[in-house]
Parts: C-alpha cells; structure tokens; sequence
C-alpha cells in the first residue's frame, strides 16, 4: 500500500470511531434536572409544627380547629420525615425515642408529585395512597392538607391540616 493509501485509511477509521462512538451517546437520554418545589421538598428534614382540622358545612362554612401539639406523645414531635430525590421518604424518630425497640426509622416507602406538583402521594400505586394538597411548599415550610373526608351523608366534611418546618 502507498503511504497515501495507508494515511486516507487511517483516516477513514478514526472518523467512523468517532462518529460511532458520538451517535451511541446521542441516543442517552439526559437526566430530568428537580423543579424547585422538588428541590425545597428533599433538602430538608420536615418536622411537625402545627396540626388543625378545617369543618365545612353543606352551607359551605368553613371553620378551622387547631390542635395542640401537646395532645400528641412528645416523642414524636421531634420526628423528621425526609424526602429523598431518588423518590424514597423515611420517617426518623429523632433523639427522643418513643420505645427503645423501634428502629431509628419509623417509615419508609416512595412519594411522587402529582396534579403538576400541587399534590403529594405517599406509596402511589398502593391500596388507599390519597394525595394531600399541597398548600404551601418554601425552603422552610410545608402545609399539607388531606383528602375530604365525611362521617356521615351530606355532613361536613374533614380536612387535616398538618405543618411543617424545615430543620
């Protein structure tokens, strides 16, 4: 073969390596970047800071009722409930424990946004996941707000209303 044969065909090869090597990366897709809302929601520990329950009358009256956090065991309110990105939440039980045999996690399962990030859904896709609204989601707060619930046919209905800070 001729030098310039030799050189056209060198030639020849790493241009095809590369142009094969440059399609297969092509074809990848790339990596969805987090909303902000999902940036706020998993950086960081939520802890509970306020909890009420909203009535609304057939009449459409709607009336807020606080709950004190001290009707809740003090052991849990030091719990930190973290949403992880890769779509894992745990519930740790923070420094003071509610029972020595519990593991330092209390909860654990996957979460996912829906209704174009204005709701949250625990282990979406299992029997009696509901998804909370999300009233207020900063880098500090979270509101979320349950699923109406009535006790009786065309009685009011129940919303729980829990508060968290970021810690």
């Amino acid at each position: 073969m001729t030098t310039r044969l030799r050189c056209f065909t060198l030639a020849l090869l790493t241009g095809s390596t590369f142009a094969l090597t440059d399609c297969s990366k092509s074809g990848e897709p790339e990596p969805r970047a987090p909303s902000q809302r999902e940036i706020w929601l998993t950086t960081p520990g939520w802890r509970l800071v306020g909890y009420a329950f909203e009535e609304t009358t057939a009449a459409g009256v709607t009336t807020t009722h606080p709950v004190p956090l001290t009707a809740f065991d003090p052991c849990s309110l030091d719990d930190l409930i973290y949403y992880h990105p890769n779509k894992d939440y745990t519930v740790d039980e923070g420094l003071d424990k509610c029972s020595v045999t519990y593991p330092s996690y209390l909860m654990r399962g996957t979460w996912a946004f829906a209704s174009d990030e204005t709701e949250l859904i625990l282990n979406p896709g299992q029997p009696g996941a509901k998804p909370d609204r999300i009233r207020t989601l900063t880098a500090t707060s979270l509101t979320l707000a349950s699923p109406p619930d009535t006790l009786f046919p065309n009685g009011p209905t129940s919303v729980q209303i829990r508060t968290y800070a970021a810690q």
